[in-house]
């Protein structure tokens, strides 16, 4: 049977969807886009899609179920149940396997790419991972994999914390090396968490600990979104501040644990000028990062209703861009993992380009995974592949493709 799990806030909620004031959400039609002035003129199915989410938004927002309670359901994974393999394109590597302890996530971002920023579902957390995760690396007998910890949830939320879930997962891969010191595995661990996550205490241990004690088996690269500050409290309620994500990269440095890029996803297209990316990027050479990989946001449509009147709630003309970015009859495939829509092939080319001009200009690496790259047609001469030596199986692979500098040595430029 499931138990319920009422969780105790790591930090207040920044939320403030609902003390926006004059904001309410509507139905985003034909009539609210030529309000707009939008530019494009959207297909019946894109039109379609668009008044469903907002239909389903207006719900959500006058019933107050955009940010969900925080708790959890604790239940058990089969014990017999395989590890994911870490697909979302047939570009991606086959060799990395998920580490994921729950169904859900309690940072609740209204983009979410694993449930379109609907958290409604109940969060289940699976209070035998630890025992899960043994039994799959005893299968492994010593297999080279990336382990990513974690792709479907945040790894370190009150959930995973709380309860000495993510604790426990990083113990087990500490005796998993123990036990196979010659193994070529890695743990790469993606994550939003600040400062107070990493030292969260679980029976004497933090997570920074027991990262420590990882080092050299373990990459921790830090997730950073780029918005207008005004959405981040909206769009991304329970997560730490910018600032807090890149002093946990920081904190991870000055304990030898390997934290010197940074995945930049989602970035909101309208809103990379010449100034954000500037003060952005500065921000990453002040925490001593080395490079970043962006990802342009993806949408549902359904989602995209509700992400665009937010925006416009802090700039129309930027929620205006969105929609003409998005949903563009010749944008139709323009699609990725789970048919999320890409924004608009051109624009994110110049976009990349001008990110690429920053970085240089700043010393940093810059890289873009596989899909991004055949998609937008972006050669290595525009933007460099950026590999590691001594990864998986001694072989190299391209940071930021699903396994982000996974290796133990300083990039170079092939």
């Amino acid at each position: 049977m499931s138990e319920h799990v009422r969780l105790n806030k790591l930090r207040e909620s920044k939320s403030k969807l609902y003390e926006m004031h004059g904001f309410a959400p509507r139905i985003i039609n034909q009539p609210y886009l030529e309000e707009l002035k939008v530019g494009v003129r959207p297909s019946k199915e894109t039109l379609h899609e668009l008044q469903k989410g907002s239909s389903d938004f207006v719900n959500k927002y006058e019933n107050r179920s955009l940010v969900a309670e925080l708790s959890c359901l604790l239940e058990d994974i089969p014990l017999d149940e395989p590890l994911k393999t870490h697909r979302y394109t047939s570009r991606c590597p086959i060799d990395v396997l998920e580490v994921n302890p729950m169904s859900g996530c309690n940072v609740n971002c209204l983009y979410c790419l694993v449930v379109d920023g609907d958290h409604s579902a109940p969060k289940k957390l699976y209070k035998n991972y630890a025992s899960y995760l043994r039994r799959k690396l005893t299968e492994d007998n010593g297999a080279d994999h990336c382990y990513y910890f974690a792709p479907q949830t945040e790894p370190f939320q009150e959930s995973t914390l709380q309860t000495g879930t993510a604790h426990d997962i990083l113990r087990e891969f500490i005796a998993y090396f123990k036990q196979k010191p010659k193994s070529k595995s890695k743990v790469f661990v993606l994550s939003k968490a600040g400062k107070e996550e990493l030292q969260y205490k679980n029976n004497g241990d933090t997570i920074l600990d027991l990262m420590r004690k990882l080092s050299g088996n373990l990459v921790y690269h830090t997730s950073i979104s780029v918005m207008p500050p005004e959405l981040y409290p909206v769009l991304e309620p329970r997560a730490a501040s910018i600032e807090n994500r890149l002093e946990a990269a920081v904190l991870c440095q000055e304990n030898k644990i390997e934290a010197d890029w940074a995945v930049v996803q989602p970035a909101i297209p309208a809103f990379l000028t010449d100034k954000t990316i500037d003060d952005l990027l500065r921000k990453f050479k002040e925490a001593n990062l080395k490079g970043f990989k962006p990802e342009m946001l993806t949408l549902s449509i359904k989602n995209l209703a509700w992400i665009g009147q937010l925006t416009g709630y802090i700039d129309k003309s930027m929620e205006k861009k969105l929609y003409e970015l998005y949903t563009a009859p010749e944008n139709k495939n323009n699609v990725k993992h789970k048919n999320r829509v890409a924004p608009n092939r051109e624009f994110t080319h110049k976009a990349m380009m001008k990110l690429k001009e920053h970085a240089d200009k700043l010393g940093l690496d810059m890289t873009i995974c596989s899909w991004v790259r055949s998609e937008l047609n972006i050669t290595p001469k525009e933007v460099p592949v950026v590999m590691r030596k001594n990864l998986i199986g001694n072989r190299p692979a391209e940071i930021g493709v699903c396994k982000p500098a996974i290796g133990l040595h300083r990039t170079k430029r092939i």
